[in-house]
């Protein structure tokens, strides 16, 4: 399959001097990163279908907690501060 692509000139750049840095030709760096870039996409939606997998189990054991004890373990855990997370919840 061909496909033809018109990269702004700043990313043409990118890609030739990453090209250069490798020694490879340009459209082997390009195509290397759209596979990485499609690869990556899927490994997230796999990830993510997992986690939901994972927590729908849980509350299915029963193990759930309310909004207001997840945001207070979420200052706890990162530092927020008390008026986290705002006037949005």
């Amino acid at each position: 399959m061909s496909i033809t692509i018109d990269l702004p000139p700043e990313v043409e750049v990118h890609l030739r001097e990453k090209a250069a840095r490798e020694n490879k030709p340009a459209e082997v760096i390009a195509l290397n990163a759209v596979i990485e870039a499609l690869l990556s996409e899927a490994r997230e939606r796999a990830e993510v279908i997992e986690a939901v997998r994972r927590s729908d189990a849980a509350a299915a054991r029963g193990k759930v907690r309310s909004l207001d004890a997840f945001v207070a373990h979420q200052r706890a855990k990162h530092g927020l501060a008390a008026s986290w997370p705002g006037k949005a919840r």
